[in-house]
């Protein structure tokens, strides 16, 4: 929702995304095309109100107060505002019920593992075994030969055999190599 100023000055100021959640007492949540007149109200008590302002950032200093009387109107429900700032760690919730306002409080928590995971993983490391694979190996000057080596992978194989059959002399455009299975 864009902040209520001249359209021609540029302003600084602070976006937060915001998100609503509207329930009973029984937590029930409803959209808001699912309150009847609801989207009037809002458009009513909330200045520069257009569409559905939860669903991109915008600057809305007075969201307390707008939000205050919009749920004035509605004293059933629960009107649950939840904004995220563009700093780090401003996250808040905030309900609003027949006019009234109350914070809640918001913690930013990062559970570790249990400790038996992560000593865990200082135990021995993981070994991948090799495989042994059969590679052909051409070399034009010098022919053909099959080579047997144990290697982590395919590639691998293969640039070992190249190795094996002929070292630094085996150029690739006069060779090629097939790991066969």
């Amino acid at each position: 929702m864009p902040p209520l100023t001249n359209k021609n000055v540029t302003t600084m100021g602070y976006y937060t995304h915001h998100s609503l959640t509207i329930m009973d007492k029984e937590s029930k949540e409803f959209d808001i095309d699912e309150v009847p007149n609801l989207k009037q109200i809002l458009q009513l008590e909330i200045p520069g109100y257009e569409g559905n302002p939860f669903e991109e950032k915008c600057k809305w200093y007075d969201h307390d107060k707008d939000m205050m009387k919009v749920s004035s109107h509605f004293p059933e429900l629960i009107f649950k505002l939840h904004g995220e700032g563009e700093e780090s760690g401003d996250i808040w919730n905030t309900l609003y019920v027949n006019g009234n306002k109350l914070a809640c409080k918001t913690e930013i928590v990062t559970e570790m593992p249990p400790m038996e995971e992560v000593l865990a993983l200082m135990g021995e490391p993981k070994k991948i075994e090799p495989t042994e694979f059969k590679v052909k190996v051409r070399k034009v000057t010098s022919g053909t030969a099959t080579i047997t080596v144990k290697a982590i992978s395919r590639e691998e194989a293969g640039e070992l055999a190249v190795t094996l059959a002929g070292g630094r002399d085996f150029e690739e455009e006069n060779s090629e190599y097939k790991v066969l299975d």
